[in-house]
């Protein structure tokens, strides 16, 4: 936990040089940027092993593309098929980090 916040300290060292008063309003992007970066003790981001897939779109575009799909009657069991495939194999990332974090120690 300590390494994690010195992580996050220097994320908001570089991005609030000029006001320091405002580093509360740069955590929400420092924390982002600290969960979606690629760690080489696991070989993914802690964000990969949470959700099962790498960053592409912010959450709210996802729920905008669900709703147009809804919308215009798409079926949606392959997707749902997919999604299954995709918590399968975050479980096997899930197993092999754990893994390797293990053997390193």
């Amino acid at each position: 936990m300590e390494s994690t916040n010195k992580v996050i300290e220097a994320i908001l060292t570089k991005t609030i040089k000029e006001n320091r008063r405002d580093w509360f309003q740069r955590l929400p992007e420092a924390l982002w940027a600290y969960k979606t970066t690629w760690r080489n003790t696991t070989g993914f981001s802690p964000y990969e092993l949470v959700f099962g897939k790498k960053v592409v779109f912010p959450v709210e575009f996802e729920i905008k593309t669900l709703r147009t799909a809804l919308a215009v009657n798409l079926d949606l069991t392959d997707a749902q098929t997919s999604r299954l495939q995709q918590l399968h194999e975050l479980d096997e990332k899930r197993r092999d980090s754990i893994h390797q974090t293990t053997m390193i120690q």
